[in-house]
Order: structure tokens, then sequence, then C-alpha cells
């Protein structure tokens, strides 16, 4: 057999019997549209288990999965679907939902968040260092000791507020 040839023969009796997904398989997962729906309402296993039952009987979901720590349901559609339908929905069954972008969700989104912590972290560690050195100044050290550690830590402060 080279190594072109397709094996007639599997070890699975069941692999044999399903037939190739192949082109069919992608162009239903292209197909799939995911969409997330806030759910500021849920709180237990049974909200979880009605939301994912309710939602899962409308014909054009597939699948929809709750996370409650995010309160948030991720629901697969097979085509275009509005969200408003999905929220209307929602709100017959008794929860409230609110649809949410998932790019803007992403880590790319905070960049000001992402600046201001490194301006945070550069700010706590010349902050510990002039506190470190000046515990030689607490304990009593005189004349140019102490004015060398000055000068050290001005030398870490100066750059940091810049």
């Amino acid at each position: 057999m080279s190594l072109t040839e397709t094996p007639t023969a599997s070890a699975c009796p069941g692999c044999t019997a399903m037939p190739d997904p192949g082109k069919d398989a992608t162009r239903k997962a292209d197909a799939i549209q995911s969409i997330e729906l806030a759910l500021p309402g849920i709180h237990c296993a049974g909200c979880i288990a009605s939301v994912e039952r309710g939602l899962t009987r409308l014909p054009e979901v597939s699948a929809a999965r709750v996370n409650l720590s995010q309160k948030r349901v991720r629901i697969d559609t097979a085509g275009e679907v509005a969200p408003e339908t999905l929220i209307d929905h929602l709100a017959s069954i008794g929860y409230e939902a609110r649809h949410l972008d998932s790019d803007l969700l992403g880590p790319r989104a905070d960049d000001t968040g992402r600046d201001l912590m490194m301006r945070l972290a550069v700010a706590g560690f010349a902050m510990m260092n002039v506190m470190l050195l000046s515990v030689a100044v607490w304990s009593g050290a005189a004349d140019a000791t102490r004015d060398l550690f000055h000068w050290i830590s001005a030398s870490i402060a100066l750059p940091t507020i810049a």
C-alpha cells in the first residue's frame, strides 16, 4: 500500500461505517456562528440547566454553554441568527440577557489598563528600592554614607518620575 492510498480496513468497526466528513464538515464548521450573551441574573445550577435547555429547544441553536463564574452563555447557531432573537427568547423564559462583543473583550482591548499596570509596577519597584536604601539613614548612618544613600535613592526616583 502506498502513502497516498487510504486503508479500507479499520480497527474500529464504527469508523468504517461512518461516512467520510471531508468537505461537508468544513462547510458546516464555517456555517456555525457563535454568539456570547451576558446573563447577570443566573446564580445556580438550575439556572444553567434551564438556560441551556431553553436555548437548545430553538431549531437554529446547535449548542449552548453557560459559564456561571463569568455569567455568560456561548451559543453556537447554524446560520445567521440575530442576537436580539436569542435575547427575546431568554426573556420569555425569565432570564435577562445582554449582547457581548467578544472582539472588545479580547486581550488587545485594554491597552490603557496594561499601560497603567506597567507604570504601577515600575513605581512599586522604585519605591521598594528607595525604602531599602532609606533603612541605612533610619538606622543612623552619618555624613558621607547618608549622602551616598540619598544620591542613590534620587538616581532611582528621578527616572521613575520621568
